[in-house]
């Protein structure tokens, strides 16, 4: 492995565990890294001189002598942007460098997907401003786009935004003059997850939620599965009926045909039930109708048989819920947890396990995460926050 690439391999694991762990210490980045005290310090002495940390005195640590001192990723710092689309509206988010939620801001949906560049690069900078911020401080765009996005930041499909063979990537570089990378909703979910929720240390988990679709997000060896196209983990178009109810793709069976919000209120129409959102379905089986308490048991019963199916496959050491899964988690996770139990070998079964995400629901980190991601990983191009300081940082950071 190059030189190059051992430096930022190790600036990737030390400035995450200070993102994880606010106010460690360099002794304690050294143990839960791997690396030694000298590339420790080297790297922190980089991230200083570009302004990524602050230090902080923490007390005695119960140890005499000198008080130790807190590193922390600084709040004044470099700011990420994130963007969702939605059929209606585009949301941003603008946030730090430890995944906190600063500031947000929504605009209208246009018809045409040409005009989404102009209209996120205003969105960005005005979102900026009501900080305080320029624009100028953004390291980085994330995108979360509900559908089939290509590796390359094309959208193939997007039947919610109504977009086909949309080349996005290339529509946002000609307005945003930061690095862009884009990924569907349920990859950023899971994102999410891995670095700021449930999923924070698990190099084997797998990610379901459940809104207009049912989406998943596979993360295998620490990193988001993708597949040869990009289109890993579409685990909502799994076939668990043979030939059973129809799905949104067209297809017939799929798990989303059972588990998804139209499949639920389809349902409760069958057993004309007066409810107009799952909202009002949950509050239903809250206070005990039998109906309603039916649809939730069947559509855990067949959420089940999609995750067992996937364990099999995958053996991982947690799935995650989230979406309406995890909002009405009282009505999904026992009964799902039965299904599961019961289809799942034994073996794989015994070392995974089904909880709702540890996000809630406030606003969205899907896109952030994108953002955070791409250009923080161990994966990342040069375009980093270590990379992208003054020249002290290239001379500090050479070993």
């Amino acid at each position: 492995m190059q030189t190059s690439a051992i430096r930022h391999y190790h600036a990737s694991r030390i400035f995450h565990a200070i993102r994880l762990t606010p106010g460690i210490s360099q002794r304690e980045i050294a143990r839960k890294t791997g690396a030694d005290k000298s590339t420790v310090s080297t790297v922190i002495k980089g991230f200083e001189a570009a302004g990524l940390i602050d230090r902080t005195l923490r007390g005695s640590d119960n140890r005499p002598g000198r008080p130790g001192e807190g590193i922390f990723i600084s709040s004044k710092g470099w700011l990420l942007a994130g963007v969702y689309f939605h059929p209606d509206r585009i949301d941003c988010v603008i946030g730090g460098l430890d995944g906190t939620i600063l500031r947000t801001s929504s605009d209208i949906m246009p018809f045409e997907p040409a005009r989404v560049g102009g209209i996120v690069n205003k969105m960005m900078i005005a979102t900026c401003a009501g900080l305080g911020r320029s624009a100028s401080d953004l390291l980085a765009l994330g995108v979360s786009v509900p559908g089939l996005v290509t590796m390359a930041g094309k959208v193939a499909r997007s039947p919610n935004l109504g977009w086909v063979d949309v080349e996005l990537r290339d529509i946002l570089e000609k307005s945003v003059e930061v690095p862009v990378y884009i990924d569907n909703d349920a990859n950023g979910a899971a994102l999410a997850e891995s670095l700021l929720g449930a999923g924070v240390g698990l190099d084997h988990f797998i990610y379901v939620e459940s809104g207009s679709g049912v989406g998943g997000g596979l993360v295998l060896d620490g990193s988001i599965y993708r597949g040869a196209s990009g289109f890993g983990g579409e685990i909502g178009h799994n076939k668990i009926v043979r030939n059973g109810r129809e799905c949104h793709c067209g297809k017939r069976g799929c798990l989303s045909a059972y588990v998804a919000d139209y499949a639920l209120l389809a349902r409760a129409h069958d057993k004309s039930l007066s409810v107009s959102s799952v909202s009002d379905l949950a509050a239903l089986a809250d206070s005990g109708d039998a109906g309603a308490l039916d649809i939730f048991c069947e559509a855990a019963d067949h959420l089940g048989i999609g995750l067992a199916n996937i364990a099999n496959t995958f053996n991982p050491s947690s799935i995650v819920l989230g979406g309406l899964l995890s909002r009405y988690s009282r009505h999904f996770v026992e009964r799902t947890k039965e299904a599961f139990t019961a289809l799942a070998i034994s073996a794989v079964a015994d070392v995974c396990d089904i909880q709702p995400s540890a996000l809630g629901d406030g606003p969205p980190l899907g896109a952030l995460a994108i953002a955070l991601y791409g250009c923080t990983s161990s994966e990342a191009s040069d375009v980093t926050p270590w990379h992208l300081g003054n020249e002290a940082v290239s001379e500090s950071t050479k070993k």
